[in-house]
């Protein structure tokens, strides 16, 4: 199942199923992906993360970040 990008949601995400699980893989815009983040996770890469996309923005890049979870059924 694909849920298509808009400019609402700032991303775009893919269901996938592997057989065995399903996963959700979604990309978008730095501010709509690190703002759905689950807080009671721990995110190794988040500091390094946002130093490096605040570093690419002053440079003029655009970027894109991407996420994954697994979806129970």
């Amino acid at each position: 199942m694909i849920l298509d990008f808009d400019s609402h949601r700032k991303r775009q995400s893919v269901i996938i199923f592997d057989g065995i699980n399903y996963k959700l893989y979604t990309k978008g815009a730095d501010s709509s992906i690190l703002s759905i983040l689950d807080a009671s996770l721990e995110h190794p890469y988040l500091n390094e993360t946002v130093t490096q996309l605040k570093l690419f923005s002053t440079l003029g890049y655009r970027t894109l970040v991407f996420g994954f979870r697994y979806l129970s059924h």
